[in-house]
């Protein structure tokens, strides 16, 4: 008997109406948090590596650290221009 039945007991109480806004995906909080959290990582990394790295730069790095007095440092100073004195030497060999 309930097979043959044509009447439900169903109502529209109120009628759906589509959203203005989409929910999500939020694309500009997306883009900005993917910027603050990209710097933040980047600049976190950037000092983890310096704080890692344990070359030695100066002789003070090696006074410092070892407690040891140093004798002498060579320097990188001048090198530009001790290649550029023998580029335009004059005991050059010419040029053919």
């Amino acid at each position: 008997m309930e097979a043959q039945s044509t009447q439900t007991d169903i109502a529209v109480l109120n009628p759906a109406f589509p959203p203005t806004d989409p929910s999500k995906p939020r694309v500009l909080f997306n883009v900005l948090l993917a910027v603050f959290f990209g710097t933040l990582l980047g600049v976190s990394l950037g000092f983890l590596i310096e704080l890692l790295d344990r070359r030695v730069r100066s002789g003070e790095d090696i006074s410092t650290v070892l407690d040891i007095p140093v004798l002498a440092e060579v320097t990188k100073k001048g090198r530009r221009l001790e290649k550029l004195r023998r580029l335009f030497s004059r005991n050059r060999a010419a040029m053919a």
